[in-house]
């Protein structure tokens, strides 16, 4: 049974990934910090340090000064309590994705491509943004999460409809219904580690929905065809010892 979907553009600042409409959250707020980088999705009040975003459906968001000071504390913690996070690597010998990272964009993830993220300026100004440009996990005994400072984290899960392996939208639980968050396995190895999806069922497969750009990740579905041409695949990762973003966005 086809997909539904209906294709639509990320916003103006990723416009170059195409995303289906019915396989990604509502992309209704990406907090950034100043109006000039966007418009549509800030408010910066004038006569405070505060900060605010909205999220769909959580309630309003406030970061004030003291927030930022006690998250930038957290963020510092990391480096000593050594959690493990790990890189993806898709591989598939011969195809043009083997071997490419797995990156985070527009609340999805993608094969190649550049990763979508995010810290406040007060937070930089503070030194407490992972000094890092790539995507990584965290988890994978059952439940993937993203490597991801901001409070409250951000999930992954596979969107029932069309399959597309997405991500939470940071201060927001919201998962469209029927979300699957479950399935994740991470299987270490001698040398590298592997990651799967319902590895007992058909898994993953890598899509190019878009001629040139990076590849889409979708879970197999019964009755769901993803879009685009799709081919297996399999998941490395490398350990890391920190979260590489904020917040994905």
């Amino acid at each position: 049974m086809s997909s539904p979907c209906r294709w639509v553009g990320l916003p103006p600042r990723y416009n170059r990934y195409i995303v289906p409409s019915c396989c990604s959250p509502v992309l209704a707020s990406i907090h950034f910090d100043s109006p000039n980088d966007h418009n549509e999705s800030t408010s910066k009040e004038s006569n405070t340090n505060t900060y605010t975003t909205n999220t769909h459906p959580s309630p309003l968001t406030i970061y004030t000064m003291k927030t930022i000071t006690t998250l930038t504390t957290f963020t510092s913690l990391l480096a000593t309590t050594q959690a493990q996070y790990f890189r993806a690597l898709a591989t598939r010998a011969g195809s043009p994705i083997n071997l490419l990272p797995i990156n985070a964009a527009g609340l999805r993830l993608w094969i190649g491509g550049e990763t979508a993220s995010y810290c406040p300026t007060v937070v930089q100004a503070q030194g407490g943004c992972p000094n890092t440009t790539g995507t990584n996990f965290a988890n994978g005994n059952q439940y993937l999460d993203m490597g991801a400072v901001v409070p409250g984290g951000q999930q992954v899960y596979v969107e029932p409809t069309c399959g597309a392996v997405s991500y939470t939208q940071a201060h927001s639980a919201y998962m469209p219904a029927g979300a699957i968050t479950d399935g994740w396995t991470v299987d270490p190895g001698s040398f590298y580690s592997s990651l799967s999806w319902r590895p007992w069922k058909k898994g993953l497969v890598a899509c190019n929905t878009s001629v040139g750009g990076p590849w889409g990740v979708y879970g197999v579905l019964d009755g769901v065809t993803p879009p685009g041409d799709c081919v297996e695949f399999h998941i490395l990762t490398l350990p890391q010892n920190l979260p590489a973003a904020w917040q994905y966005i």
